[in-house]
């Protein structure tokens, strides 16, 4: 059972601690509810309290590359822009590390189309009852997972969440009839454990996912403001907790995250949690690479065709197509980038085509402005070839130069 909330409030008072701590949708749950609404669990060998130890340690560690950095920084307000998906409740399950890794996906791929309003859901359930269980992820309600595992589950693909619908009880694959056309990819993820990385990371890219500590006070009673670990306050511990780390604010030190506890939960769904606390920062997960997706991004078609070759010399059209409206778009640069260096460039007429000759017949990458969507035409002299590709966010990977 939780500590007295009253006891909990004077002594947060008392001890000048900077969250604010009530009644909420969790105050009430029994000890074995509270472990089923968590699921991180390390990998064999690291404990949470070495990751809490660890994240201790870093935060006297000099923060080099701060200047570097915006001072604060949230997704959900970037320009007035909110790239953050809406708030979701895992239940009593122990799915938090699908629904912090979707989370950090989902916003992903709005922030790679600049478009906040793209409405990107995807399936939490794919990802725990069809990739998880042969990757390590344990059943409901205990559950139990780690970003290491369900990261490269993003490489394979998620379905949208309608493919098939999350509820908290245990259940078998189930997906729709059209899963397989339905994927969103990731080429590749990466994980970062210096805050200042980190920083530069949700700045410059996007979300990442983070795990920390739950204790019962936070767990219980946090209704808002940075929540700090503090002994004559805490508690003991519930377990393990995966989230999405959209912000943070270096003026008051903290990191601000997407829970998945429903919106009635803690600031609207979201909470504060002071840099170094609860092993939030001992390791992050973020998205790098490239996303590509048929259901959120193909708006954009480009076609390379061969169309002539010989040894020293190939040609190719491309034509780029708005696929949702069926018209060609006119006014797009095009250019073909080869061994590394831009040898070709154009712009599309009136029926959306370029006509483009490089040297040799290597491998040449076709990449379109002002967003990049790319087709890779493979090595060949003679014969017909021809690819088609659709829009891909690209994310830290630099376009050839």
């Amino acid at each position: 059972m939780p500590m007295d909330l009253t006891d909990l409030q004077a002594s947060v008072q008392r001890l000048g601690l900077r969250w604010q701590p009530g009644m909420t949708v969790n105050s009430e749950d029994s000890e074995i509810r509270a472990r089923s609404r968590l699921g991180a669990v390390p990998p064999a060998g690291v404990s949470l309290a070495d990751r809490e130890e660890q994240a201790r340690a870093a935060l006297g560690v000099a923060d080099v590359a701060a200047t570097a950095t915006p001072a604060a920084w949230d997704w959900r307000d970037v320009g007035g822009a909110d790239y953050i998906t809406a708030i979701w409740d895992q239940g009593a399950c122990g799915s938090c590390v699908a629904f912090g890794t979707i989370a950090t996906f989902e916003a992903q791929v709005q922030i790679g189309r600049a478009n906040p309003g793209l409405g990107v859901y995807l399936s939490e359930a794919q990802l725990w009852f069809c990739y998880g269980p042969s990757h390590g992820a344990g059943a409901c309600p205990g559950g139990g997972w780690w970003p290491d595992d369900s990261f490269p589950g993003l490489i394979a693909g998620v379905v949208p969440y309608e493919c098939f619908p999350y509820t908290d009880q245990n259940q078998p694959c189930n997906l729709c009839a059209t899963w397989s056309s339905q994927l969103t990819q990731i080429s590749s993820w990466q994980t970062l454990s210096t805050q200042a990385s980190m920083k530069a990371f949700i700045a410059q890219t996007g979300p990442m996912t983070a795990c920390f500590t739950i204790y019962e006070d936070f767990y219980y009673y946090y209704t808002g403001g940075i929540y700090e670990y503090n002994p004559q306050t805490s508690g003991n511990v519930i377990g393990g907790h995966c989230v999405s780390v959209v912000g943070y604010d270096d003026a008051q030190q903290y990191w601000i995250c997407k829970n998945s506890w429903g919106s009635s939960w803690g600031e609207n769904g979201y909470f504060q949690i002071g840099y170094g606390q609860c092993g939030i920062d001992a390791e992050m997960w973020g998205i790098n690479g490239t996303i590509t997706s048929a259901v959120w991004l193909p708006e954009i078609s480009v076609q390379a065709e061969k169309v002539s070759g010989t040894s020293s010399e190939v040609t190719i059209q491309v034509t780029v197509t708005d696929k949702k409206q069926g018209s060609a778009i006119q006014g797009a640069t095009v250019t073909v980038y080869h061994s590394g260096q831009a040898s070709a460039t154009g712009t599309t007429g009136p029926q959306g085509t370029v006509g483009l000759t490089y040297p040799g017949c290597s491998e040449v990458v076709v990449i379109t402005e002002p967003k990049p969507h790319q087709v890779t035409i493979p090595a060949s002299c003679t014969g017909a070839v021809t690819k088609e590709g659709y829009a891909e966010a690209v994310f830290n990977t630099p376009l050839p130069a």
